[in-house]
């Protein structure tokens, strides 16, 4: 291989990486964008972003756990349990942000890396604090009920546990 074809390469797999990088973090809340952020303050918001938050914390278990059991063929054990859940949180506060519709923040949740999402200031670790105290409190009503259907596990814990989401009809409102 030429120099120009390695040089060539690695500018392309930087790039990607570059790309990739962009694409997983979303995008940092501009000032003037932080203007017109929900309100964690306002109690209606705080419910709503409580209630988005929730249904995704419920989600990640769901499936970290569907896929932990599809991964030991039905058999597992409570110590791998422990290590998936112990490091949700933080996968978490990296991977969701908030969701932007015609570019102005909702107070909706999306780790949808095709749909434009803002993250960092207090967005990133408001949803790690909200996922804290739902395993805290709700770690094994998680454990034993996460087969059962998804929405009826997101009403389960967040409208009827934490009390995060005000009725089903907002349970059932799909998350992007």
């Amino acid at each position: 291989m030429g120099l120009f074809t390695a040089v060539f390469l690695a500018v392309v797999l930087l790039c990607e990486g570059r790309i990739k990088k962009f694409q997983d973090e979303g995008t940092a809340a501009s000032d003037e964008q932080m203007e017109g952020m929900p309100d964690y303050g306002n109690p209606e918001d705080a419910r709503k972003l409580k209630c988005s938050a929730c249904k995704n914390v419920v989600l990640e278990v769901k499936e970290a756990l569907d896929k932990l059991e599809a991964l030991r063929h039905g058999v597992v054990k409570s110590y791998e349990i422990e290590d998936v859940l112990d490091s949700l949180c933080s996968k978490i506060s990296v991977t969701y942000g908030i969701l932007r519709k015609s570019n102005r923040p909702t107070t909706i949740f999306s780790r949808n890396k095709l749909i434009s999402r803002l993250t960092g200031n207090w967005i990133n670790s408001y949803i790690e604090t909200r996922c804290g105290e739902i395993l805290t409190d709700y770690e094994d009503d998680l454990i034993t009920n996460y087969r059962i259907p998804l929405q009826e596990l997101q009403d389960k814990i967040c409208r009827k546990g934490v009390q995060y989401c005000a009725s089903t009809e907002e349970v059932q409102e799909a998350e992007l």
